[in-house]
């Protein structure tokens, strides 16, 4: 797919809408299929170059009931099921058999309900009739994942579904917006990396999903973010008045600030996994003479022939990923507790052949960070990880993206499109409004949500106090 090398100067006329995606990763290339089924001519730009299918990003996306239901919708299903399923599928959505959350803090644990969905029908917590309470972002957020995927072979779906569509997808390439020609509007420019640009004029709709580190677009909408902290819902209703849709503005709970937080990420070949299973432990981690504890989140995910893991760095002065032997040792004890192996160090696991993706003493940061709004000038909105990223690893960005995003996408979409002759503008900037207090909403509940994987940075503080009183 290449992107089209036609350029405008105006705002599309109203007979064919125009949209322009920043980000080809799940929570864009869902936007691009949901504007292009609403009829919308659409354009991605993605920053990675090409690459062949099979090829993508190895981390895993846990994913619901409604995750699936909404590929399915977006048509990008068929082609992550079996071949037996579907002549085109490839098989790579792994169904979870078993999956628990188990706290060695309280001593709780928690078996998934899980809920299996792989055909054309709803699940069976979801019927036809309800499929609109299913929007509401607190609503799926009750749900529990019942399956995981690749994040590559995610997007290999999805990019098949987009071309099915038409969706032009231009690789190794980015947009730049700029204020248009139009009050209020931005225009969107196609950049290639070798250097080549072209104008999209400005365009109806702007849809960013480039991630949370995306600088360029931070500077280009002077976006202020709000960074490590739980997020208030007390102006939740504050975005009553039409012609204001930026009125509504998140801000932090100061009492609330919390700890960013480091993980390794990285996968294990194992033939001796069970495949599909899901285990996921608050465990309470032990250090010093006098046996400090302190919570630390560890997940593993059994897909195809890897444990794939996600193993929080518990808090330590100095920092645990300052002593690359500290952290070598800490990585291999959890690996090896786990799969029952005998690494002695990272280059032994290097070595064995065994390490399938990622970079175990290379450790990532993550921490809450949001947008204090969604809605910038009259025709860009930020979705997925761009607007939000509340998840204490890969995965949650890309869930949000093609559930709680996609469906207000669409409805955005279809306002848009339906909004025609007079009254025009008042009719957009309502679904602008109400796109805006959709996404202000999600973010609190998934940020509220993702509290239980951090410790204030309070609580972070008593910990290292306590180690430092044992020397």
């Amino acid at each position: 797919m290449s992107a089209s090398s036609e350029s405008t100067s105006e705002e599309s006329d109203g007979l064919t809408l125009k949209a322009v995606v920043k980000g080809a990763g799940p929570s864009g290339l869902a936007a691009a299929i949901a504007l292009a089924q609403s009829g919308f001519d659409v354009q991605v730009a993605e920053k990675r170059p090409s690459r062949p299918i099979g090829h993508g990003r190895k981390n895993m996306v846990a994913l619901r009931p409604e995750a699936l239901r909404q590929l399915n919708k977006l048509g990008a299903l068929k082609y992550a099921l079996s071949p037996d399923q579907n002549e085109g599928g490839v098989g790579c959505i792994t169904r979870m058999v078993e999956a628990r959350t188990t706290s060695q803090i309280d001593g709780s644990i928690f078996e998934w309900p899980l809920q299996r969905y792989f055909g054309a029908e709803p699940p069976d917590s979801m019927s036809n009739d309800q499929e609109n309470e299913y929007e509401i972002p607190n609503k799926i957020n009750e749900q529990v994942p019942s399956s995981f995927i690749n994040l590559g072979d995610l997007e290999d779906c999805l990019l098949q579904a987009a071309a099915d569509l038409g969706v032009r997808v231009a690789d190794d390439a980015t947009i730049h917006l700029a204020p248009g020609g139009c009050p209020k509007k931005f225009s969107a420019t196609l950049k290639q990396n070798s250097g080549t640009s072209t104008s999209l004029g400005v365009p109806d709709l702007v849809v960013c999903a480039s991630g949370k580190n995306d600088r360029s677009l931070t500077d280009e909408l002077e976006i202020q973010r709000i960074s490590c902290a739980v997020l208030s819902d007390a102006d939740l209703a504050t975005a009553t008045n039409l012609n204001k849709p930026l009125a509504l503005r998140l801000r932090a709970d100061k009492n609330e600030d919390l700890e960013s937080q480091l993980y390794s990420v990285f996968g294990v070949r194992d033939l001796s996994l069970t495949i599909g299973t899901l285990d996921h432990v608050i465990r309470k981690h032990t250090s010093g003479p006098n046996h400090v504890s302190q919570p630390v989140v560890e997940i593993q995910m059994n897909h195809a022939t890897a444990a794939h893991f996600i193993l929080q760095h518990p808090r330590s002065s100095p920092p645990l990923h300052a002593n690359t032997q500290a952290l070598e040792t800490y990585v291999l004890d959890r690996i090896n507790a786990r799969l029952k192996t005998s690494y002695t160090s990272a280059q032994h696991l290097m070595d064995s052949g065994n390490l399938v993706w990622g970079e175990p003493l290379a450790p990532i940061t993550v921490e809450t960070l949001t947008a204090p709004q969604f809605v910038y000038g009259d025709n860009v909105i930020l979705i997925g990880d761009c607007a939000m990223s509340c998840s204490p690893s890969s995965g949650l960005g890309a869930d949000i993206g093609m559930t709680v995003d996609s469906q207000s996408v669409r409805a955005l979409a279809e306002d848009f499109r339906d909004a025609r002759g007079v009254g025009r503008k008042e009719r957009r900037m309502e679904a602008l409004v109400q796109f805006n207090r959709r996404k202000a909403a999600s973010a609190v509940i998934w940020s509220q949500g993702s509290r239980g994987f951090y410790l204030t940075r309070r609580e972070a503080d008593e910990i290292l106090k306590r180690q430092r009183c044992e020397v």
